[in-house]
């Protein structure tokens, strides 16, 4: 490239500070207003970042407590499901020596008086079955348990005072039919004014 002369040369540094000069205000300008627009973009995203960031702190401080609250509930299950284990263990293994000493002393358990009430229920109801037959067989009309109370008045016309009395003894003991008492009565009383 050719050398320049110094009047040119000083052109050329003239004409590029002025250029410099005059464009300088201007891309000041535009560098300001792009400062400013940038700089509110970064606010207002600092801000919404900020909001989010709180939101997020939030929620995860709410995760956070669920799982602790999760684990300590889950202890205290633990805890008490052990305890009722062994409280569970603790009454089996007293109700096991309290059923030995009873059985050393030979006396009954719950489960065996239980038994025995079943056993005397039992031998109740075949006693009062047999003493009901037994009964039945020394009244004076028979098959008496069979017969309806319409069937047993038209037998008590054939009956003595006697007859009348262990009838009327065994029906208010069993069946209790008012009919048949009421009518019983009424004889009894017609034989006593005879």
């Amino acid at each position: 490239m050719p050398e320049l002369t110094l009047p040119k040369r000083m052109q050329t540094i003239v004409d590029d500070a002025s250029e410099l000069i005059t464009k300088t205000p201007d891309r000041l300008l535009k560098a300001s207003r792009g400062a400013l627009v940038m700089t509110r973009e970064e606010a207002e995203h600092l801000i919404h970042r900020g909001h989010d960031l709180f939101e997020e702190l939030v929620r995860r401080g709410e995760e956070v407590e669920t799982k602790q609250t999760d684990r300590i509930t889950g202890w205290l299950k633990q805890w008490q499901e052990r305890g009722r284990k062994q409280v569970h263990m603790a009454e089996e293994q007293l109700e096991a020596q309290v059923q030995h000493v009873l059985r050393a002393l030979h006396i009954p358990s719950a489960d065996d008086v239980d038994m025995l009430n079943k056993q005397i229920d039992k031998i109740g109801k075949k006693l009062e079955a047999y003493l009901k037959s037994m009964e039945q067989a020394a009244l004076p009309i028979p098959n008496y348990t069979e017969l309806g109370a319409r069937e047993v008045i038209a037998k008590l016309a054939e009956l003595d005072e006697q007859g009348l009395l262990a009838v009327q003894k065994f029906e208010m003991a069993h069946d209790n039919r008012k009919s048949v008492l009421r009518e019983i009565e009424n004889r009894l009383q017609a034989l006593q004014a005879a």
